[in-house]
């Protein structure tokens, strides 16, 4: 007389196949997953970048020795202010502000400077969409070049 297993068709090959089966599902959906992401570069021309890096660490110490920071503000009605330092003021401006969204590059935005009597910068917010900035400005100004990042999240 047979004795009837109280697991049914459940023994340890059963558990290994099905074991088996689910680590190849998992490796196969994080293939496809890992094919499915953008692999952008952080810019195009990276080597190139990597070589101006020295003036890049020059323009960083340049404007932490100016009395203040550039501050941003956003008043949530469109516009974004960039608050330069106060000896910016009345000075000639010239560069650039870089707004770099590091997971998507159809999002990056940059304009001149141009700066106000007042040394306040206005970005109009459309031009941003939602998302994690981070905010690159390079001047020059008096013969000197400036240079900070802030980071910035734009709602």
């Amino acid at each position: 007389m047979k004795t009837k297993k109280p697991y049914g068709f459940w023994n340890w090959g059963t558990a290994l196949v099905i074991v088996f089966i689910l680590g190849a599902s998992g490796i196969i959906f994080l293939v496809y997953q890992s094919q499915q992401m953008s692999a952008e570069l952080v810019t195009e021309n990276y080597y190139a970048e990597e070589l101006k890096f020295q003036q890049k660490i020059d323009a960083r110490t340049h404007a932490n020795q100016l009395s203040d920071s550039v501050r941003i503000h956003d008043d949530g009605k469109g516009i974004i202010l960039l608050a330069f330092p106060t000896e910016c003021i009345g000075q000639s401006i010239t560069g650039t502000i870089y707004c770099y969204n590091p997971s998507d590059s159809k999002k990056d935005y940059r304009t001149p400077i141009s700066i106000d009597g007042k040394g306040l910068q206005v970005i109009q917010a459309q031009f941003l969409r939602s998302g994690s900035y981070l905010i690159q400005i390079e001047w020059a100004m008096n013969g000197k070049t400036f240079g900070t990042e802030i980071p910035f999240k734009k709602r």
